[in-house]
């Protein structure tokens, strides 16, 4: 009897126990099943149309196409934090929730971008249509921007009433994107051009002695009314001075920064030169004052100590006129 009684319980304790081992296979499953039609936060969210959907923030959503609201203006975004999301997800069943109070998502419109250099190119072309044969920039009379249209859009313009005053250097005009049969952006433009001038500047940095040379000039394009008055514009005015202190790459010099370098000194051992028709001679003489090329100053020769003028015509060379 007592035997038989420990067998049930035997039996029945194997029931218990294979019937909490189902339970708990059947809980398994069900959390599998779960957590494998949860939804998931997307990593990058961009909007292609006018409305944010459901399935723009979250994968593995029955209602993807379910519309929350507008989207943000082609170009901007917008940042749904962790409070945010979490609201959508409970407000529409569905299953998700932060992983910590920073999580955020950042919506992007799609955006077709017509850089302001485009819109500058275009109007310069109209601008030398119109008879402007020099180099110029554009002055704009306000701020202008880079035009951002939807991103299915294409990313073309039109300049329409378009004029341009050749006394003042005016010009209005009006920017239609992508099309003036399509304007879905209108911009008015107005403003100036600022005719270009070359002007000759240093390559590198040279200092008082220095004797500029042609190898020495570069050039760079100015606005006209921006140049100083009194800076030297040819180059001729450059070659063969040395700036009276120093002088920087690729900055205009004033004709006051420039001075004719000292090609003799005082008391200098130095070169008398004498012409004669064809016949050249030369004899040593003494500096008695200082003089840059070009300069009329008095020298004495060694041999006979006679004082003498000359111009100065080279280093330490002085040709006897």
């Amino acid at each position: 009897m007592k035997k038989d009684l420990a067998d049930s319980l035997n039996v029945a304790a194997r029931i218990a126990l294979l019937v909490v081992s189902l339970l708990c296979g059947f809980v398994v499953i069900v959390t599998g099943a779960r957590a494998a039609l949860a939804a998931t936060l997307r990593s990058e969210a961009v909007i292609t149309g006018e409305y944010i959907r459901l399935g723009d923030i979250f994968e593995g959503t029955k209602n993807a196409d379910y519309v929350l609201g507008p989207a943000p203006q082609p170009g901007k975004d917008m940042i749904l934090n962790a409070r945010t999301l979490y609201k959508i997800a409970s407000a529409l069943d569905v299953d998700w929730s932060p992983s910590s109070s920073t999580e955020q998502l950042i919506l992007r419109r799609e955006a077709s971008v017509i850089p302001l250099s485009e819109i500058t190119a275009s109007l310069e072309e109209k601008i030398k249509a119109a008879g402007v044969q020099d180099k110029f920039t554009l002055d704009y009379a306000s701020g202008m921007n880079d035009i951002v249209l939807p991103g299915d859009a294409e990313q073309t313009l039109a300049v329409t009433a378009f004029k341009f005053d050749a006394q003042s250097d005016r010009f209005n005009a009006v920017i239609v994107a992508p099309s003036a049969e399509k304007p879905l952006k209108r911009m008015s433009v107005s403003g100036r051009i600022e005719r270009l001038i070359a002007v000759p500047v240093l390559k590198n940095n040279l200092r008082n002695g220095d004797i500029i040379g042609a190898m020495d000039i570069d050039w760079i394009d100015m606005p006209q009314g921006k140049i100083a008055s009194g800076t030297a514009l040819d180059s001729k005015q450059l070659i063969n001075m040395t700036p009276r202190r120093s002088g920087s790459a690729g900055k205009p010099l004033l004709l006051s920064e420039l001075a004719s370098p000292t090609m003799v000194d005082r008391g200098d051992a130095v070169t008398l030169v004498f012409e004669s028709g064809p016949m050249v001679l030369t004899a040593k003489g003494k500096a008695m004052q200082a003089g840059a090329l070009g300069d009329m100053i008095h020298v004495s020769n060694t041999d006979s100590n006679k004082n003498l003028q000359g111009v100065v015509t080279a280093h330490r060379e002085i040709t006897i006129r």
